[in-house]
């Protein structure tokens, strides 16, 4: 590729950047929902962690949402701890 190409997906992913640093910003040091789709994925995530089930009890397994999320939550606590800031970032 040229030089020209590499300057221009660099911006965009800089753009990109600042943009998810500002609505970022927004949220930070938020708690979670309550009765939201984060609480759903937070149960699930922890419980990958903990048991290595996909469920959002224990014990059980569940089918409702996509794999995912979840499975990239799991991830993320897994390097930063629980840590909702870390996800949002």
């Amino acid at each position: 590729m040229e030089k020209q190409s590499y300057k221009i997906i660099l911006l965009i992913f800089f753009i990109a950047f600042l943009s998810g640093c500002f609505w970022s910003s927004k949220t930070l040091g938020r708690p979670l929902i309550p009765g939201g789709d984060e609480e759903l994925y937070d149960r699930i995530a922890l419980n990958i962690l903990k048991d290595g089930d996909f469920s959002r009890n224990v014990g059980g397994v569940t089918t409702e949402p996509q794999p995912l999320y979840p499975l990239f939550l799991a991830g993320i606590f897994s390097v930063f701890g629980h840590n909702w800031d870390a996800v949002r970032v």
